[in-house]
């Protein structure tokens, strides 16, 4: 939308990560600028107060490249949580007493259920890993989602109807990105040319939401082996149990080393600790897989990459208020709390908001 009203192409705008769907965010972007007439043009048009009725611009600065991801140091979160119950309120002060040391919050870096999708009915990248690439593709592209919204919505609802009818889901699917696999499959190629036509990203997206499950999972055997139970407190999750260790278990070994502590995600090529490579084997095992099959058959991409991860993340400046009346419950029974805290780059709020019973 940036690039449009600019009047450039969408490549000109970079940007350092994603943000929430369902938020109010503030990120930073850049927007490649020539000396030209044109780059005037864009200029005098950034130089403007440009506002539409989803986000607006703010002219910061200027650098000599484009901004990556790697740019950021962290992020800082505003959140309340509404609808309490004071048995929940109560839980949350206590999960927060016992995880909080006097500056902050060690986390186990779990991946967030963000990173999953729509996968609640499984992961697609299983299926590809098989060579099963029409049960991926329904699954990524004709399976409908409650979040889903306009043509999306529309798209995911119609095939899902008439999977199978290739020619008249080409003619009546509206124009969305995944639609170029409907032409594929319409034009007679196979399901593997249709799934390499969806875009780029979400093919990747799909590999790395079953990479990042199972990544949590070996994460959440190492904290049973190394923490006793009276230290681990657990939190629910549709993806699977979280377990996080309190302030006082991460003074102790073999905790002490997981602060600094990056390992690698499952990959053909991931090297780690015997501990850390066996937990991972185990999580895989779950979805009747192997390390040394983490290929897609016949296609290059996407690829399970061995990109280290920390295990463990800082949350800083915690701040939770206490709990005070929700102002939107009609009754005037529920409660409500403020958290403020800050994460560094790639490391999940609704991470912790787990840890808190949320």
């Amino acid at each position: 939308m940036l690039a449009r009203t600019l009047g450039v192409k969408a490549g000109a705008v970079a940007y350092a990560g994603l943000k929430d769907k369902h938020a109010k965010t503030v990120q930073h972007v850049s927007v490649l600028v020539g000396d030209d007439a044109e780059g005037h043009k864009i200029l005098r048009g950034l130089g403007a107060a440009m506002t539409d009725r989803n986000w607006s611009v703010e002219l910061i600065g200027f650098a000599t490249r484009e901004v990556e991801a790697s740019d950021i140091e962290s992020n800082a979160f505003e959140i309340v949580v509404r609808d309490l119950t004071r048995q929940a309120s109560d839980e949350m002060a206590r999960r927060a007493d016992a995880l909080f040391d006097g500056e902050g919050m060690t986390l186990v870096n779990y991946f967030g259920d963000q990173r999953f999708g729509g996968a609640r009915d499984g992961f697609a990248a299983v299926h590809l890993l098989r060579g099963d690439f029409e049960a991926a593709l329904k699954m990524l592209i004709a399976t409908p989602h409650r979040k889903d919204m306009g043509k999306k919505r529309e798209f995911t609802r119609l095939l899902a109807t008439h999977w199978g009818d290739w020619k008249r889901l080409a003619r009546e699917a509206p124009n969305v990105a995944e639609k170029k696999a409907v032409d594929e499959l319409a034009a007679g190629r196979t399901f593997r040319e249709a799934f390499a036509a969806l875009p780029n990203f979400s093919q990747q997206m799909c590999v790395d939401a079953l990479q990042s499950h199972v990544w949590n999972g070996a994460a959440r055997e190492g904290v049973r082996a190394s923490v006793p139970k009276e230290l681990v407190i657990a939190a629910e999750d549709p993806f699977g149990e979280m377990l996080f260790a309190t302030a006082q278990a991460w003074e102790l070994e073999p905790l002490r080393t997981w602060t600094d502590l990056r390992v690698p995600m499952p990959s053909v090529d991931a090297r780690g600790s015997d501990a850390w490579m066996n937990a991972l084997a185990a999580a895989l095992r779950e979805h009747g897989l192997t390390m040394d099959k983490l290929t897609v058959p016949g296609l290059r991409r996407p690829a399970f990459g061995d990109a280290p991860r920390l295990l463990a993340v800082r949350a800083t400046r915690f701040d939770m208020t206490r709990a005070m009346r929700d102002e939107i419950d009609t009754n005037g029974k529920r409660l409500k709390r403020a958290l403020r805290f800050s994460l560094p780059r790639g490391a999940y709020a609704t991470v912790l908001l787990r840890a808190l019973g949320q």
